[in-house]
C-alpha cells in the first residue's frame, strides 16, 4: 500500500495524508481535502517558498483572570495563510488559534509572538513574512493575584519593542506589513522606505468584520480593494507573485 502511494507521488499524483485520531488513520477533513485539491490544480506558484505569518490578537494578562486584547478575529491572517497554502507554499502561522493545512505555532502575548517569530526566522528562515497580527504595543504590569473589585484602579502599561523593524533589518524577507488607522498613507510610505515590500492599510472598523476597504501600497503602486478578507488576501498574493495581476 505504502509503495503504491509513493509511486503515485513520483508520478505527480497528489496524495492527501489522513488525520490521526486515537491512534488510527482516518480520512482527512473536508476543508483539508478541498484546500489540498485547490493546491494541486493551481500549479504551485509558491512552491518551495517559506511563508511566515503572524495572525489575530494578543492577550496581555492584567491579573490572574483579566486580559487586555483587541477585537482582531484573525480572519485576515487565516485567509492569507490558506491562500498561500493553495499556491503551494510551506506556511507557518504564529497565533493563538489553529488553521488547517499549515504549521501552527502557539503564541498568547506580544512577547510570546516576538519570541516565536525570531526563533522561527533564526532556525528555519522565511522567504515571505506577513505581519497580519494585532501585535501588542503595550503590556500591563501584571497585578499579583486578582485585582479586588469595588474601587478604581490604575494600570501601568510598558511599551513593547517593535518586531516588524527587527525582522526587516536583521532577516530581510519579503515583508508585508499592516497599518491601521484613519490616515495611514504617510505611515505606509515610511514603512516601505524602511524595507517593507507592501503595506496594507485599513481602518479600525474593519477589525473583527468580514468586509472592508484595504489599500495596498508598494513602492510604485497603490491598489484599493473593497470586499471580503478572502478577496483582499487573494489581491495581496496576486500583487506579490511576479507575473500575476494586481486585482
Amino acid at each position: 500500500m505504502l509503495e503504491n502511494l509513493e509511486r503515485l507521488k513520483r508520478w505527480g499524483v497528489g496524495v492527501i495524508d489522513p488525520r490521526i485520531e486515537e491512534g488510527k488513520a482516518k480520512i482527512a477533513g473536508v476543508e483539508e481535502i478541498v484546500l489540498s485539491c485547490e493546491r494541486h490544480v493551481l500549479n504551485y506558484p509558491l512552491k518551495d517558498r517559506k511563508v511566515l505569518i503572524t495572525s489575530g490578537s494578543c492577550r496581555e494578562p492584567v491579573d490572574d483572570v483579566r486580559i487586555l486584547t483587541t477585537r482582531s478575529s484573525g480572519q485576515m491572517g487565516k485567509e492569507l495563510a490558506l491562500h498561500a497554502f493553495r499556491l503551494g507554499a510551506d506556511v507557518t502561522v504564529v497565533h493563538n488559534d489553529t488553521f488547517p493545512c499549515v504549521r501552527n505555532v502557539h503564541a498568547e502575548t506580544g512577547h510570546d509572538m516576538q519570541e516565536q517569530v525570531i526563533r522561527h526566522l533564526t532556525e528555519h528562515g522565511a522567504d515571505i513574512y506577513i505581519s497580519a497580527a494585532a501585535l501588542s504595543d503595550f503590556a500591563p504590569v501584571k497585578f499579583k493575584g486578582k485585582i479586588p473589585s469595588g474601587k478604581e484602579r490604575s494600570i501601568d502599561l510598558k511599551t513593547l519593542p517593535k518586531l516588524l523593524e527587527k525582522v526587516m533589518s536583521q532577516y530581510k524577507p519579503v515583508t508585508v506589513a499592516f497599518k491601521m488607522g484613519w490616515d495611514t498613507g504617510s505611515a505606509a510610505k515610511t514603512l516601505i522606505k524602511k524595507g517593507a515590500t507592501m503595506v496594507v492599510a485599513n481602518t479600525p472598523d474593519v477589525m473583527g468584520s468580514e468586509q472592508g476597504t484595504f489599500v495596498l501600497y508598494t513602492k510604485d503602486h497603490m491598489l484599493t480593494v473593497n470586499g471580503s478578507k478572502e478577496e483582499a488576501a487573494v489581491a495581496i498574493w496576486n500583487a506579490l507573485i511576479p507575473g500575476k495581476p494586481e486585482g
